[in-house]
């Protein structure tokens, strides 16, 4: 986890909006590490219905980091100030798919 926190400078840049889904402790760690340096604003549907959005975004704005907790019905419209999807993964399949949280393809069509 540290060696990813370690990139995000490289890939998180100032006045970005970035869109993440649920919660994962990389993510998590990974904005954070950007936080620290960088002015960004993310952007965390609720994703319900368990509403791990809320916990994340809860600890992202703990963290000093400007941030904005949208319902998942909104992911859509939102999609077009985003600069960069953020998401977690349970698992990276032989093939390229990942195995994620039910709404991460939700995310990934309003991304195209």
């Amino acid at each position: 986890i540290s060696t990813i926190s370690n990139q995000a400078l490289e890939h998180i840049h100032s006045n970005e909006i970035i869109m993440t889904y649920g919660r994962s402790n990389t993510v998590i760690r990974f904005l954070k590490a950007a936080g620290r340096k960088r002015n960004y604003h993310v952007v965390v549907p609720e994703s319900a219905p368990w509403f791990k959005g809320k916990q994340t975004a809860q600890e992202l704005a703990a963290a000093g980091i400007d941030t904005t907790l949208i319902s998942d019905s909104s992911i859509f419209s939102m999609m077009s100030r985003v600069n960069k999807v953020i998401v977690g993964t349970n698992a990276v399949l032989a093939n390229g798919g990942l195995l994620a949280s039910s709404g991460v393809r939700m995310l990934a069509e309003a991304a195209k």
